[in-house]
């Protein structure tokens, strides 16, 4: 019995006072039941999620892309949403962005594998650590 990747999208409408983030990306790494979408078709995918959320949908995103995380950081910074409606959630942390889409804090694991990939690669490339 195979299982169909769930969507990773779920939304519902806000309520006038409701104090909730409009936008929750939820990065889970390991969960290959996610459906991917493509680097290319990322981008388009975000921004209409981004837009969704910021017309006053609470918007819960699953993915396991860092280029999904990316790309909703650019939203942020190219003004398609709030920095003060979006909150990256990884296990049980949650991180904030500022206005430009940075976020000042990284947990071990959230969106770390490039970064440790190319560390490998540039540590290999000019020897690093090799005892000579």
């Amino acid at each position: 019995m195979s299982r169909k990747p769930r969507t990773g999208l779920y939304c519902v409408l806000k309520n006038e006072g409701d104090k909730m983030k409009l936008l929750t990306v939820r990065y889970e790494p390991d969960n290959n039941l996610l459906e991917k979408v493509c680097d290319g078709k990322a981008e388009k995918y975000v921004r209409d999620i981004v837009q969704s959320a910021s017309s006053g949908m609470y918007t819960v995103l699953y993915t396991s892309q860092e280029v999904v995380i990316n790309y909703v950081r650019l939203c942020i910074l190219e003004g398609l949403i709030s920095h003060e409606d979006v909150e990256f959630s990884f296990g049980d942390k949650i991180v904030f962005p500022d206005k430009y889409g940075h976020l000042d804090w990284w947990p071990t694991g959230f969106c770390d594998y490039n970064d440790r990939l190319l560390e490998r690669l540039l540590n290999g490339m000019f020897n690093i650590g090799d005892k000579q």
